[in-house]
Order: structure tokens, then C-alpha cells, then sequence
């Protein structure tokens, strides 16, 4: 149960890669017995190896919902209907909802979300790898790696893809999320032009988000009305959410 050891040498590398043992070491890491030991030291163990485990190469989404479907068909007698990664319990979208994961798949206490998870560029599999790993409990290590500083660049990253859902997640309070600023909203704003469905999700998180957005920044209000005076309806929409906003925050 040491992730480092196929790093030791090329030999055991090769004789360690295969299918078979990365399905059987991704059960005893990250599956565990409901009547097994969840002191906070335990957990500290399991988070650890779990965290080294999700930022291992041949861990990819792919990977993970074939360890799901192997779990279900291992562990018939663990849950009750079979959880389908490919149609989740969970959504990250505009519409917010994001209920605790099933005890047997959840992530012990303090594991991370690995870095490959929090930067673009932004595809399908990786958006919704990120989605579910914070759906089981991983967070954003801000303290004791540069994670914070990558899923930062990975909101910008997202913003200008315009990958509403990976927006959603990387500013979803369950994983220690990224802060939104003004200088986000801008940019959002003014350089890739005025995402309506995602401005809005930067004006309107979910609860227990760190919010720091002025509503009266003059360059945002500078755009909307440089924008409705052209006829575009998305000036005069931003002047309204702007207004809104200034009404509410006082």
C-alpha cells in the first residue's frame, strides 16, 4: 500500500502496471469497512494515501467509474441502487444541488483534491471528475501546497472557456472553494464577453462562499453602458444585475 513504490525502480514499475492492481490497490485505499477505525487519526492516514492516490496518472475518470462499477458488483451488500457516474446524484450547475456522497464511496476526512483536478484547459471528463470527487468530500489544499494558486488560475482558466459547470465547482463550498473578486467579475466582464449563465453564478453563489465584489466598480458599470449604447441587450442586463446588486449590499 505504498503509491511511491512503482517510483523506485523501472522493473517493479512495469510489473506493477496493470488493471488488476490498480483496481485492487484503489479498493483498499479508498473503500473501508463501516465498523473500521475512523479516529481522526486513521482518517489522517487514509486522506493522505487517498490524496497521493487520486493524483496518480492512471487515476483518470475513466478509471474511477470502472472502480465504481467493479465496488457494485465486489460489494452488492454494501448500498442499496447502484450509483451511475455517467448520470450523478449531483449537479454544479446554475442550479446549485449537492448532497453528501454514500458513506462506502465517500473520501476519508482531509483528503485533497489533486492539482491536475483544478486547472485548465477544461474538458468534459475532467469537469466532471472534479465535480464528483468534491460531491465525495475531497477539498483545495491551501496551505500545505500551491493547489490554492492553480485552482485560482483554474477559475480564470474556466471563466474564459466558458465551462459553467467547472466554474460551479471550483466555487462550491463544500471544497474550500476560490474567492471570488471583482477583478474576477471583470474579467469575466470585459475580456470574455459577458457569460450571462456564468456572471450571474459570480454574482449569486451559493451560500458560504467568500464574496468580495464590489457592485459599484466603475469599470464594470463603464461596460454596460459602452454596451448599451451599441444595442447590445447584455449591457443593459449587467446594468440591472449591477443595480440589483448596489440595492442589496446597500
Amino acid at each position: 500500500m505504498n503509491v511511491s513504490l512503482p517510483q523506485s525502480s523501472a522493473h517493479l514499475a512495469r510489473k506493477l502496471s496493470s488493471e488488476h492492481v490498480f483496481l485492487d490497490f484503489s479498493l483498499k485505499a479508498l473503500w473501508r469497512e463501516e465498523a473500521q477505525d475512523t479516529s481522526p487519526e486513521n482518517d489522517e492516514a487514509y486522506a493522505q494515501l487517498q490524496s497521493q492516490l487520486l493524483r496518480c496518472r492512471f487515476f483518470t475518470w475513466q478509471f474511477y467509474k470502472g472502480y465504481v462499477q467493479k465496488l457494485n458488483k465486489l460489494r452488492p451488500d454494501i448500498h442499496g441502487n447502484n450509483i451511475d457516474l455517467d448520470n450523478p446524484p449531483y449537479s454544479f450547475g446554475p442550479y446549485f444541488r449537492c448532497s453528501k456522497g454514500p458513506a462506502y464511496l465517500s473520501l476519508a476526512r482531509g483528503c485533497h483534491i489533486p492539482e491536475k483536478l483544478l486547472k485548465g484547459s477544461w474538458t468534459p471528463d475532467k469537469t466532471s471528475f472534479l465535480e464528483c470527487v468534491i460531491w465525495l468530500g475531497a477539498t483545495i489544499d491551501w496551505t500545505g501546497s500551491s493547489a490554492g494558486e492553480i485552482a485560482t488560475q483554474g477559475l480564470y482558466d474556466a471563466i474564459r472557456e466558458g465551462d459553467l459547470n467547472a466554474v460551479a465547482a471550483l466555487t462550491c463550498p463544500r471544497c474550500d472553494p476560490v474567492r471570488l473578486t471583482t477583478e474576477m467579475l471583470r474579467f469575466a466582464v470585459s475580456d470574455c464577453g459577458c457569460d450571462e449563465e456564468i456572471v450571474n453564478l459570480l454574482l449569486s453563489p451559493p451560500l458560504g462562499i467568500d464574496v468580495d465584489v464590489d457592485f459599484h466598480d466603475p469599470e464594470l458599470w463603464a461596460w454596460a453602458g459602452r454596451e448599451e449604447g451599441k444595442g447590445n441587450p447584455k449591457g443593459v442586463w449587467l446594468r440591472q444585475i449591477l443595480l440589483d446588486g448596489c440595492e442589496t449590499s446597500g
